[in-house]
């Protein structure tokens, strides 16, 4: 792999876990600043968990507007893989490049906890090494974690990647993660870099080694 980008927006302060976590897998990485359009010939860009512009307003709808926002989009549109975590996912929607909106948690409070996640589809390139209907302990911490996924929505629009197992006071919906049709941009609640010698580190290594 020629390198992992790590987008950085104004306010993120946790870039530094996934760097950590992709430097630990032995992939070379690249901070991409929110003012920069060129992704320097990364293979795969990651939007962290993050709490981009400090999480104010609606989540990521601050940081999409950024030139390198743009560029990811670009990037997308074009077959590059991209991956968003936590805000980073509400960047993605907020891109168009997912469909849907992360909202309040349903206790409408800041939750942190560690969660059971199921696989749902596996035919997409992050999931390649996952065994269909598999059990992943991960960890979510956010206000913001009841995933939205539009009603009467085309099923070639995106898919579901993940579901909380067990009831939970933030998601709704159950959606814990969701892919796009083409594959190859993915949204998750879960942190899997809060959780590396466990699931959260073997579910990384599947998806970028």
């Amino acid at each position: 792999m020629k390198g992992v980008g790590i987008a950085l927006f104004p306010g993120g302060q946790l870039d530094s876990d996934i760097a950590f976590a992709m430097k630990r897998l032995g992939l070379a990485t690249k901070v991409l600043g929110h003012m920069e359009s060129d992704l320097g010939g990364c293979e795969v860009v990651v939007l962290p968990f993050s709490m981009s512009f400090g999480g104010y307003y609606r989540p990521g709808a601050l940081a999409a507007q950024t030139p390198l926002a743009k560029a990811i989009k670009d990037f997308a549109l074009e077959g590059g893989r991209v991956v968003g975590i936590g805000d980073g996912f509400a960047v993605l929607t907020e891109l168009r490049l997912l469909p849907g909106a992360l909202l309040p948690n349903k206790r409408a409070q800041f939750l942190s906890a560690e969660v059971r996640c199921q696989v749902v589809d596996h035919s997409h390139t992050f999931f390649q090494k996952q065994a269909p209907c598999s059990f992943l302990k991960l960890h979510v911490a956010s206000p913001n974690a009841n995933y939205i996924f539009p009603p009467g929505i085309a099923p070639e629009a995106a898919r579901v990647a993940l579901r909380f197992v067990d009831e939970n006071g933030f998601s709704e919906s159950g959606v814990a993660a969701v892919v796009n049709a083409r594959g190859n941009v993915f949204g998750m609640l879960p942190i899997p870099e809060r959780n590396l010698d466990g699931d959260g580190g073997r579910l990384l290594a599947s998806m970028f080694c």
